[in-house]
């Protein structure tokens, strides 16, 4: 019960993106170990809300080109 009782989550797919890129997300998401949060704004929102990436993988599927996938789970801190 309370105000945050419906976090949302996104599963993401970063793809086709090279391998800077793709070094660049993870390093982000690593960076927080899948505990400090960060902002981020849903597609088709005006609104920014704070969210942590528990789980991410990388694929590399041909020469410069990467996918990357993550799920971003809605926090609500104080």
């Amino acid at each position: 019960f309370g105000l945050n009782r419906d976090p949302k989550s996104w599963n993401l797919v970063f793809s086709n993106r090279t391998d800077t890129e793709r070094n660049n997300i993870t390093a982000f998401l690593e960076a927080r170990g899948g505990v400090e949060s960060f902002d981020w704004t849903p597609l088709n929102s005006s609104t920014t809300y704070r969210w942590i990436c528990r789980s991410w993988q990388r694929q590399h599927q041909y020469a410069d080109i990467n996918t990357v996938t993550a799920t971003f789970e809605q926090v609500f801190e104080t």
